[in-house]
């Protein structure tokens, strides 16, 4: 089968061996939210992976309303959201995110009480008991999207582009700098008050965090906790909802 995570800032898309669950093939594509129909389906034909879509389902999992009927009429993809059958405990589904829905049923198979961070276009806290029950969670700003408003909300700040750690917390330098300081300070600081109160939840305060979100790599080290990096919990999710409902 194919599955499709369309996010806000990109889709990813993989092939994966029906019985096996072995990812074969993936991409990644920026779809503009605004694109028109026609441009839509010059991008899907540039994409080698839909090549032979005839042949497989799609299952797409998309948080861009304007996007998800172009999938729909272009390669018959079949929506996979709140009105399925999950393999979870999960009250008021239908307002969760579809995203967050899919990462829940990725991580139910995976160690129990969970927490599980994605870092996207928001940060997103979520947790789940070791019953496999959807608890909720937690949605912030993303990284990106926190420097991108910095620059674009004060006339004399930057919007930096990177995820560094400074020399020392306090710089005397330049005002560039500073906001690099701040942003990693404010997104540890963050992060971590987040997990911790997710974490309040659990007897002992303990659970397993998995870590997921393209800024997951350059976060992990920094955080005053262990994690586990999972990069595809979305289409891992589809796959095992596909496989539930016996498709």
């Amino acid at each position: 089968m194919i599955v499709v995570d369309q996010g806000n800032t990109q889709a990813k898309i993989c092939q994966i061996e029906d019985f096996s669950g072995k990812i074969t093939d993936r991409a990644s594509v920026k779809i503009p939210h605004d694109i028109a129909y026609p441009d839509f389906v010059n991008l899907m034909e540039d994409i080698n992976i839909l090549a032979d879509i005839e042949d497989e389902k799609l299952y797409l999992s998309s948080v861009v309303k304007e996007l998800t009927p172009y999938w729909i009429k272009a390669v018959k993809a079949i929506t996979v959201d709140a009105t399925w059958d999950l393999p979870l405990k999960c009250s008021h589904k239908e307002l969760r995110g579809t995203d967050r829905l899919m990462m829940a049923v990725a991580v139910s198979e995976k160690k129990l009480p969970a927490i599980i961070v994605s870092l996207g276009t928001a940060t997103v806290v979520d947790a789940m008991d070791e019953n496999k029950e959807f608890l909720g969670g937690m949605i912030a700003p993303g990284i990106v999207t926190a420097m991108q408003a910095l620059g674009e909300k004060a006339s004399q700040l930057f919007c930096v582009n990177d995820f560094l750690k400074p020399e020392s917390p306090l710089v005397k330098t330049d005002t560039r700098r500073t906001i690099e300081s701040g942003i990693f300070y404010h997104t540890v600081g963050s992060i971590t008050c987040m997990v911790n109160a997710a974490k309040s939840v659990f007897y002992g305060g303990k659970a397993t965090v998995y870590l997921t979100g393209g800024m997951a790599e350059k976060v992990a080290p920094h955080l005053p906790f262990k994690v586990i990096i999972e990069n595809d919990l979305v289409l891992r999710g589809i796959y095992l909802t596909a496989k539930y409902k016996g498709n």
